[in-house]
């Protein structure tokens, strides 16, 4: 625990933790009453959340290539947002792209950290079978977690998604290649 805050780097690092935390407190809870119920409970619930943390990630880089390819385009200060709408009706997925242009790599992950906890409040808003890749520009390092929910949800605003809570500057794009 560094700076009185859990060890989370993502979004999936904060399934994990979810997991764990709730699997230990069932295993407490065993060691007091030692009624099964905590050993019940512990192996069914971190099993359901590291699923579900899983559910939400686009990782396959077809998938990717093919949400940036096909989605529409929406451009936030220094991200691009593609988002393809499928047509399935599995849950929305959310991918990150963020290359060497935005800075080294402690400089990507700490961008990648930020853009993940900026869109987790708003993947639960996104229609079923949505897939939303997330670009990173130069100068996304100097955005913070909360500013990029404020975009994201002025932006998938914009593209008729989810309401607009935010007022930014964003210019839409189309399908066609930059």
């Amino acid at each position: 625990w560094i700076r009185s805050r859990p060890p989370i780097t993502n979004l999936y690092d904060t399934f994990l933790f979810i997991a764990s935390v709730g699997v230990l407190v069932s295993l407490v809870i065993e060691l007091i009453n030692r009624r099964r119920i905590g050993l019940t409970i512990a192996p069914i619930l971190g099993a359901v959340v590291i699923m579900l943390a899983r559910k939400y990630r686009l990782t396959r880089g077809s998938d990717i290539s093919e949400t940036l390819r096909r989605g529409r385009r929406v451009r936030v200060d220094s991200a691009v947002l593609s988002l393809w709408i499928t047509g399935g009706q599995s849950s929305p997925q959310v991918g990150l792209a963020v290359g060497k242009i935005v800075g080294n790599s402690v400089v990507r992950s700490r961008v990648s950290r930020c853009l993940r906890h900026g869109i987790a409040p708003l993947v639960a808003q996104l229609p079923a079978g949505a897939h939303l890749v997330i670009r990173a520009l130069p100068g996304a390092d100097r955005v913070s977690s909360e500013e990029w929910t404020g975009r994201f949800a002025q932006a998938l605003g914009l593209a008729g998604v989810v309401d607009k809570s935010v007022d930014v500057g964003i210019t839409l794009g189309d399908n066609s290649h930059e």
